[in-house]
């Protein structure tokens, strides 16, 4: 059978042959022209990363496989059947469609090549005036075509993951919605009577990789695309989970917090708490510090708030923040421990002079009849990003 004979049978399938140079005929994906529409007839692949490359094969006659492409705005991809990887013989045809639009139709191709490539493969580059999700449609030449390609998407304006400040200034419906939705599992899956601790349920719902499955439910081959899409799963996660945390925190009654990283102890602090309370029956003394992102300015409520959610146990809901505390109280408080120079020593830690004392504290049972209070100390020293913590705690004897 001819080729053009070839075509002519196909062509009932919805896959349309047109006439090429030097008389070949080129296969073109269904649909493509006559309904304006790309979003059916073609088998879905999935996403094409920007900066990364794909493959797969072509096994059957007319076959057309799509990938997602999402750019932001003004970004410029160049997307290219590479020499390597491909099968030296292959012969493709390249399309694309969109952006794709909100009921999932792309309407007609808005670039298409067969050969600007190496030797017959397909290579073109695509602007984007808006961000959006692009559907990239690669078949072979003829449509008989066999064999393996590698497909590639790269940036070459440096703008196609380019995501507006602003969007990680709040925490977006999508987001929101999904870690109130983690929170909630998780909380449902205790057993019956048990507290759920929202502090670790909300820390664990916006940790890196619960993030990760958010970002590819948002941003997904057959998703319409967020803001934050075409910046990646990296940048959301690292992004979009503190603010999401610190948005959502007020509803579990935990107060806004901020990320807090851990930093090392000093030495003369390590030295104070390895004798603290050595006189005191069911006595006991811990330290940390800690610092947070370069750029935030918290205040000393949001840094106790963000002390009492690292806690484990009990429940955060249930420490109280005490946010009026004095240089004064604190070391008369601290002396029954052996402390008192513990603030002296935290302030030659940090390299700066504190603007806010407070404390986070709580009491529980440990046992039947046995009660423990525990204190945590809290001193801010904003000019240095550093917040440093004395843990004390006294239990019945």
């Amino acid at each position: 059978m001819k080729l053009a004979d070839a075509c002519l049978t196909i062509a009932a399938a919805s896959v349309a042959c047109v006439a090429g140079p030097e008389d070949t005929t080129l296969a073109t994906p269904p649909d493509d022209p006559g309904k304006a529409d790309v979003s059916s007839g073609v088998v879905r692949k999935g996403l094409l990363p920007v900066g990364e490359t794909v493959e797969a094969d072509f096994t059957t006659d007319f076959e057309f496989h799509a990938w997602s492409v999402v750019l932001a705005a003004g970004g410029r991809v160049r997307l290219e059947v590479t020499r390597q990887g491909s099968t030296p013989s292959l012969a493709t045809g390249l399309f694309v469609y969109g952006p794709v639009r909100a009921d999932g139709s792309t309407g007609e191709s808005i670039a298409r090549d067969y050969d600007s490539g190496w030797r017959r493969l397909s290579r073109l580059e695509l602007s984007s005036a808006t961000m959006g999700r692009y559907l990239v449609v690669l078949g072979t030449r003829d449509g008989l075509g066999r064999g393996h390609y590698r497909l590639s998407a790269t940036c070459t304006n440096g703008a196609c993951d380019r995501v507006d400040e602003a969007v990680w200034l709040s925490c977006d419906g999508i987001s929101a919605e999904s870690v109130r939705e983690c929170v909630a599992d998780g909380a449902s899956a205790l057993d019956p009577g048990d507290t759920p601790d929202y502090g670790a349920l909300l820390a664990g719902c916006t940790a890196r990789d619960r993030a990760l499955r958010y970002f590819e439910s948002a941003c997904g081959p057959e998703a319409m695309p967020a803001a934050f899409c075409p910046g990646g799963p990296d940048l959301y996660a690292a992004r979009m989970m503190p603010t999401c945390r610190a948005t959502l925190a007020p509803e579990y009654e935990l107060g806004e917090t901020i990320d807090l990283d851990d930093l090392a102890l000093p030495e003369e602090i390590e030295a104070m708490i390895e004798v603290a309370g050595e006189g005191c029956d069911a006595c006991s003394a811990s330290a940390a510090a800690y610092t947070y992102p370069a750029g935030a300015t918290p205040s000393l409520d949001v840094v106790l708030a963000s002390v009492r959610a690292l806690q484990r146990e009990p429940d955060p809901a249930d420490w109280t923040i005490d946010g009026a505390a004095t240089a004064e109280r604190l070391t008369d408080a601290l002396g029954h421990w052996e402390l008192a120079g513990w603030l002296e020593a935290s302030r030659r830690a940090a390299g700066a002079t504190e603007t806010g004392i407070g404390s986070v504290s709580t009491s529980f049972y440990v046992a039947a009849g046995a009660e423990e209070w525990v204190t945590i100390w809290v001193v801010h020293f904003p000019a240095t990003r550093t917040i440093e913590t004395v843990t004390v705690a006294q239990g019945e004897t």
